[in-house]
């Protein structure tokens, strides 16, 4: 009998329980990887993530090719290439993981599991992590969640292929990246780098991980760096977690040997800092749940009092949030960050919603795609979870509006990360740049002549900070304050709050 194992967001052999079901059943799978048309013409989908997914997959071919397997891609769109390589190769079953994605991959799904019904093929699919399809209420999921991470990491299976699939297999080209796309400061993405990145942070990285969280320079090397890995699913979370837990019980073990009182001092702050990592795990999870099971929050807010809510939607403020350039200097650096490299930090990407949404007062729904484009670890669940909550659209969430000006103070006052993203500021002092950017946040009408920064580019009518803040904010909390926001707020507190509880 022979299987497919289709692979979408789980571009690995190890921990991979669609492909060990696989395995289990069939006498002969082959691994496939759909080069889809309808997913490049995605408006969500940049040339950035087919760089992930191009450096993912030839990892993956290496791995398959090393055990004497082979990695088949196929051009086409689904179910068509179904249809296609059942022709070539009569499959009599199919093993996939439950993907949590937008509309288009929903309906596409739908289409798939209908071809494959009409053809008497049965299709198997298996959970994505720990979000949990189907799920009736929120008390159960934190019981589900440490159900599906408690049992150890399934190891990688030996995959059968015939010598003719083989090298038919052999014979698929990687799909390219539009343009042949690179990226040479993004972060490589394969199953190897994955456990490099996951040893190096849980042995030394994670010690400052709570002194470097927030901040957009040390946050590239003290964070975790595991998003894009897990997005991408060439490392699984209960890999993950299970590697975490390991080390935690290490460091248990040092510090009762441990007679030094300065050494015990830093391992137990290493301990600190495995804790707040170990809860943001849960957190990854718990917002991809939210469109799991309210899919329609891709085109609605999640809270429907804030539905009719006013945005400008100007074309010019976009153009110049979408390219970094609308002359606030953490603003313009974090999205060029995300430009060139694909990465910022939580607080970075926080701003740059709010600063569009309160500042610039462009709709969530507007400023979706052009983000998620350039986020080499977009996971739709988490995007645009993220983006309602920053957007203050919820109404559950504290409605946070930040200050550019003051962030930059607090998390870059040495202009290391502005600098790096923002050549034309390196001629000018950190204390300068500073003092500038506050200024831009705080004065009421633009500087004075000569000023060698451009603190409001565009006319004082179509941008200015506090008047559009203080606008923004005071129709959030009208709505938020009215009898229809307060009961909307309840409803979603009960459907998509969180019973986080940390245990093992």
């Amino acid at each position: 009998m022979t299987a497919l194992w289709w692979i979408k967001r789980d571009m690995r052999l190890h921990d991979n329980i669609a492909l060990r079901e696989a395995v289990q059943a069939a006498d002969q799978v082959v691994p496939v990887f759909f080069d889809e048309p309808a997913m490049r013409q995605a408006p969500d989908t940049g040339a950035l993530h087919w760089y992930m997914i191009q450096q993912a997959l030839q990892g993956l071919r290496s791995s398959l090719q090393a055990q004497g397997s082979e990695l088949l891609v196929w051009s086409a769109d689904l179910p068509q290439g179904f249809e296609e390589l059942y022709r070539i190769i009569p499959f009599h079953c199919m093993y996939s993981e439950e993907e949590t994605g937008t509309a288009w991959s929903f309906a596409r799904d739908q289409e798939v599991r209908r071809w494959a019904r009409e053809r008497g093929i049965g299709f198997h699919e298996f959970p994505h992590n720990g979000v949990i399809r189907r799920l009736s209420t929120r008390e159960k999921r934190m019981t589900v969640w440490h159900q599906r991470m408690k049992p150890a990491p399934l190891s990688v299976p030996s995959v059968p292929m015939s010598p003719a699939i083989r090298t038919l297999a052999g014979r698929t080209p990687l799909p390219p990246a539009p343009g042949k796309a690179e990226y040479p400061a993004a972060q490589r993405c394969d199953e190897d780098s994955a456990q490099r990145v996951l040893e190096s942070f849980l042995s030394h990285r994670s010690v400052n991980y709570q002194k470097g969280i927030s901040k957009p320079h040390d946050s590239r090397s003290t964070g975790s760096r595991l998003s894009v890995h897990l997005a991408w699913g060439t490392i699984s979370l209960r890999t993950v977690v299970h590697q975490l837990w390991q080390r935690e019980e290490e460091l248990r073990g040092e510090v009762a040997r441990t007679q030094d009182p300065a050494a015990r001092t830093v391992m137990r702050g290493h301990q600190r800092a495995l804790k707040a990592f170990s809860s943001r795990l849960f957190w990854h999870d718990h917002f991809a749940q939210r469109l799991e099971d309210d899919p329609s929050m891709e085109f609605h807010a999640l809270n429907p009092a804030y539905e009719d809510l006013v945005y400008a939607n100007d074309d010019e403020l976009l153009r110049r949030w979408v390219t970094g350039t609308t002359g606030f200097p953490l603003v313009d650096a974090a999205m060029r960050a995300l430009i060139q490299t694909g990465f910022v930090n939580f607080r970075m990407r926080a701003m740059l919603v709010s600063f569009a949404c309160h500042v610039l007062h462009l709709d969530w729904r507007l400023i979706r795609d052009p983000m998620a484009r350039v986020m080499a670890d977009y996971l739709p669940g988490i995007h645009i979870s993220q983006l309602q909550m920053q957007a203050g659209v919820v109404g559950i969430n504290t409605i946070r509006i930040y200050n550019p000006g003051k962030q930059l103070l607090d998390h870059d006052q040495d202009c290391r990360f502005v600098q790096r993203f923002m050549p034309e500021l390196r001629g000018q002092s950190a204390e300068q740049i500073c003092r500038e950017a506050l200024a831009q946040t705080s004065a009421p009408k633009p500087p004075a002549e000569g000023n060698q920064m451009d603190l409001f580019p565009l006319e004082e009518s179509t941008v200015q900070y506090r008047q559009r803040v203080a606008l923004m904010r005071d129709r959030l909390w009208e709505i938020r304050k009215s009898p229809a926001g307060k009961a909307a707020g309840q409803r979603v507190l009960s459907r998509h709050g969180s019973r986080f509880r940390r245990h093992r």
